[in-house]
C-alpha cells in the first residue's frame, strides 16, 4: 500500500512539473507547435479538395473552404516547409499555396524553383469566383513571378532574363504565358528558329502569325496547309467534334492579315464556301476571315467580300451573322475601301460589343 502511494505521488509530481514547464514555455514556442499542427491539417484538407482558389470570394458572397486552407499554409508554414511543398511530387493545389506563400514573403528562391521546373506538366483545377478551369501549375507560377516586378521580388533585368529562358525552353509553348509572350515579340531573327521549332515539334499554331512577319517563302506552305484544315475536328453540322482535335485555321487567318498575298486566296475561297454550308456558326472564325480578307485592301478583296455577303444574305436573309461580324471586323480594323458595303448590306439592330460587354445599336 505504501509503495502504491509513492508511485501515485510520483506520477502527480511528473504531471505538475510538465504543466509548469508548459506554462513557463515561451508563447512563441507554443504557437510554433500549434502552427505546425494547423499547417499539416490544412495540407491534408487541401490535398483532398484538389482545387486552388484565386480569390477569397466564391462569386456568391461567401469564402471558399479551400481559401482558408491556402491561407494557413501560405502564412503559417516556415520558409523551409514552403520550399519543400513546391516540389513536383506534391499535390498541385498544395504546391500553389506554398509558392504563393513564398512570393508573399519575397523569398529569393522563387525564381530558381520556377525556372528549374519549366518542363513540369502537372495541372490543377483553378476556381475563379464561380468559374473553374484546369491550368498548368507552372503557368501560374510563371505568371506570379513575372508579375511581381513591381512588388520587389524580381528586377526589370530579372524579368527580361526570365522571359528569354522561358521562351527558349523546349516544351514551354504549352504555357499560356508563352502564348502572350510570343504575341509581343519583335520581328527579330534570333527568335525565328525557336518559333519554327514550336510549330514543327511542339505543334502549336499560334506561332504562325509571328512567323509570317519574317515573310519567308518557305513559310507560305505552312499557312496554306493550316488554312485548309478548316473542317478538321468538325462534325457534319459544322460543330466541333469531341473525338478529334481542330486544326490551325483560325491562327492561319491571323497570319494572312500580317502578310496578305495572292497565294492564300484559293484557300480563303475554300474557307468561305465551307462557312456558308455550316449549320453551326463559329463567330470568331467568321470575324477573322473578314479581317484577313480586308488586309488585302484591293479590288479583289472588295469583290470577294461583296460576293460573300451577298451569298450569306441570299441564304439566311438580311439579318445574318456574316454581316454582323463583317461590321465588327470593320470596327476593329477600319478600311475606307469597304465602307460602301456597310451601306449596301445595312440593317438596323444591335450587336454584342466585347469591349463594353453590352449590346450596342448598329450605326
Amino acid at each position: 500500500m505504501e509503495i502504491f502511494k509513492k508511485e501515485t505521488n510520483c506520477i502527480k509530481w511528473v504531471v505538475v512539473t510538465a504543466l509548469l514547464i508548459l506554462n513557463t514555455m515561451p508563447l512563441s514556442a507554443q504557437n510554433s507547435a500549434t502552427d505546425i499542427d494547423s499547417v499539416d491539417w490544412a495540407i491534408k484538407k487541401l490535398t483532398k479538395l484538389k482545387v486552388y482558389n484565386l480569390y477569397a470570394d466564391n462569386g456568391w458572397g461567401s469564402t471558399p473552404t479551400g481559401w482558408t486552407y491556402q491561407q494557413i499554409i501560405a502564412k503559417r508554414a516556415s520558409d523551409k516547409k514552403l520550399v519543400s511543398l513546391t516540389a513536383a511530387k506534391k499535390p498541385s493545389a498544395v504546391r500553389l499555396a506554398a509558392m504563393y506563400g513564398l512570393i508573399l514573403r519575397r523569398n529569393k528562391r522563387c525564381q530558381d524553383i520556377i525556372l528549374k521546373n519549366l518542363n513540369d506538366i502537372s495541372s490543377c483545377e483553378i476556381a475563379s469566383c464561380d468559374v473553374s478551369f484546369d491550368e498548368y501549375v507552372e503557368n501560374i507560377f510563371v505568371e506570379w513571378m513575372q508579375n511581381s516586378r513591381d512588388d520587389g521580388l524580381i528586377t526589370k533585368a530579372d524579368s527580361v532574363r526570365n522571359d528569354s529562358i522561358i521562351f527558349f525552353t523546349k516544351g514551354s509553348s504549352r504555357l499560356e504565358y508563352v502564348h502572350d509572350l510570343v504575341a509581343k515579340l519583335p520581328c527579330d531573327y534570333k527568335y525565328y528558329n525557336r518559333l519554327k521549332e514550336m510549330y514543327n515539334k511542339e505543334r502549336v499554331g499560334y506561332v504562325l502569325m509571328p512567323l509570317l512577319k519574317f515573310k519567308k517563302k518557305a513559310d507560305k506552305e505552312l499557312v496554306i496547309k493550316s488554312l485548309k484544315q478548316f473542317s478538321k475536328g468538325m462534325n457534319k453540322e459544322g460543330g466541333y467534334s469531341q473525338r478529334e482535335t481542330i486544326g490551325y485555321t483560325d491562327e492561319a487567318l491571323e497570319a494572312v492579315a500580317v502578310w496578305p498575298i495572292k497565294e492564300f486566296r484559293i484557300a480563303l475561297t475554300q474557307i468561305r464556301n465551307y462557312e456558308l454550308t455550316r449549320q453551326c456558326f463559329d463567330y470568331q472564325r467568321v470575324k477573322l476571315f473578314y479581317l484577313a480578307c480586308m488586309a488585302y485592301n484591293d479590288g479583289w478583296a472588295y469583290r470577294f467580300i461583296d460576293e460573300t455577303l451577298g451569298k450569306s444574305t441570299k441564304k439566311w436573309g438580311k439579318n445574318n451573322y456574316h454581316w454582323q461580324y463583317f461590321y465588327e471586323a470593320m470596327r476593329q480594323s477600319p478600311h475606307s475601301r469597304f465602307a460602301p458595303l456597310i451601306t449596301k448590306y445595312h440593317w438596323t439592330g444591335s450587336f454584342w460589343n466585347p469591349e463594353t460587354r453590352d449590346f450596342e445599336d448598329i450605326k
